[in-house]
């Protein structure tokens, strides 16, 4: 952790971004469960806390969210396709162990702010519901701007506004109500949620061609778990990924890798751990 661009206490990596190192860390900790629970090589457990506890150091709220459902994913699909073994459910707990000690350790390193971090996920819904501003909420800040992506949307719903073009629009349109929303003006060129980036750029159809897309290559996929477990981990990132776009846009400096998992969902050939190894 350093300071870098008002990333102050927060862990980015070379990323620039703690945003960004999250949803690189979320991606990869359902691969690294896997190869623990399923394969059981030990060493995973270990590279699981490392990624765990540089996930909670970026403070990115997002990404937890997306980790949490990921690793729900992981064991809703496994309890109803393969099952677990007793030893698979010790090794389940021994995540969870480490999972704790290490929100401990870093809650009584930072004075509780972990905490305190963690709560403000609340205290930001209820600051926006109740028009209070809070100007150095993160979360404060995205709602008052979907707000006004939805306006957008709704004037250019079929087309969008064009790639790259959210800054200059938000700029014409909207400068002197989110300067009079968050006190500031700054440049608001993503929406930081995915969903709504697609559509307010590239039009509704788009994003609904997306979303057809996921789910369908999704749920032809589930079909494969019973012959081949290594699509629990694969599936269980990219709907952890999925969550996580409602609050950060994605990159090329990671997703590459989302798109590397849909090609092995897609592949028509059938991919097994023993193959990847």
């Amino acid at each position: 952790s350093m300071h870098f661009d008002g990333f102050f206490g927060l862990s980015y990596s070379t990323m620039g971004n703690p945003n960004h190192l999250g949803s690189f860390l979320s991606i990869l900790i359902p691969f690294s469960f896997y190869i623990y629970v399923e394969k059981n090589e030990k060493v995973a457990l270990t590279a699981y806390g490392f990624l765990f506890y540089a996930l909670l150091c970026t403070r990115t709220r997002g990404a937890w969210i997306g980790t949490f459902v990921s690793v729900l994913v992981y064991l809703l699909l496994k309890y109803k396709y393969l099952k677990f073994t007793s030893q698979q459910k010790r090794k389940c707990i021994n995540v969870l162990i480490v999972s704790i000690i290490l929100v401990i350790v870093l809650s009584l390193s930072d004075n509780f702010d972990f905490v305190f971090r963690i709560l403000s996920i609340f205290f930001d819904f209820g600051d926006f519901l109740k028009k209070r501003p809070n100007t150095s909420s993160g979360g404060y800040v995205r709602l008052v701007t979907w707000g006004r992506i939805i306006e957008i949307i709704r004037i250019n719903p079929i087309l969008g506004i064009g790639t790259e073009n959210l800054g200059q629009v938000m700029d014409s349109l909207y400068r002197e109500f989110m300067y009079s929303k968050i006190g500031v003006y700054q440049i608001y060129d993503t929406a930081h949620n995915d969903y709504l980036q697609i559509a307010v750029t590239s039009g509704i159809p788009s994003l609904f061609t997306y979303f057809g897309f996921a789910y369908f290559t999704v749920s032809k996929s589930i079909l494969r778990i019973k012959v081949s477990d290594f699509y629990i981990p694969v599936i269980a990132a990219l709907l952890g990924y999925f969550a996580f776009g409602m609050f950060n846009n994605s990159l090329i400096m990671f997703e590459y890798i989302i798109w590397i998992l849909f090609g092995i969902l897609s592949s028509n050939d059938l991919i097994k751990y023993s193959d990847e190894k």
